[in-house]
């Protein structure tokens, strides 16, 4: 295979990982099956540099999925999915960096960390002017303040208030 089309074929899979949906890890292995493991695919022995571009575009995707659901202005759009599932996701983000054995985007966690508290502090000021009904935070306290401690980021003064609303209208 010459080199332009392996190229090519890399290039194209670091495409399809950018919008790969709500589960980059899975985009990522099926990206790496595709390229490797598949009988009729071209069976690739990747470089650590080809690698490398792979689980870069899958680690900028859980990036985005995580920012997206930390954006007040998606809160009443299809696309958002909540507090609790951008916590998972967290989670899954840090997990994914363990196994590819790459550390966790240390400027990336200091957005997330700014991105909650804006966030936050919105819901806050939107709920006490009447602006929002009632609270979109969908996780309880603790899962709140274990998310804000792994971020190193600070919960706005009376952050309680939006958790407290969530549980009651559960």
């Amino acid at each position: 295979m010459c080199p332009e089309e392996r190229s090519r074929l890399i290039e194209d899979e670091v495409f399809l990982l950018a919008d790969s949906g709500e589960l980059p890890e899975v985009a990522y292995h099926a990206s790496l099956w595709q390229l490797c493991g598949e009988p009729d695919g071209p069976r690739l022995r990747l470089t650590e540099a080809e690698l490398r571009l792979l689980q870069d575009a899958a680690l900028r995707r859980c990036q985005r999925i995580i920012l997206r659901d930390l954006t007040p202005a998606f809160r009443d759009r299809r696309i958002w999915r909540g507090l609790r599932r951008c916590i998972c996701n967290w989670r899954r983000y840090l997990a994914f960096c363990h196994r590819i054995e790459r550390p966790p985007n240390q400027l990336f966690q200091t957005q997330t960390a700014a991105a909650l508290t804006a966030y936050l502090t919105q819901e806050l000021a939107e709920l006490r002017s009447g602006m929002r009904q009632c609270s979109s935070v969908s996780c309880t306290d603790e899962e709140l303040l274990d998310f804000a401690q792994q971020l190193g980021g600070l919960l706005p003064e009376g952050w309680e208030e939006l958790t407290e609303q969530a549980a009651l209208a559960e």
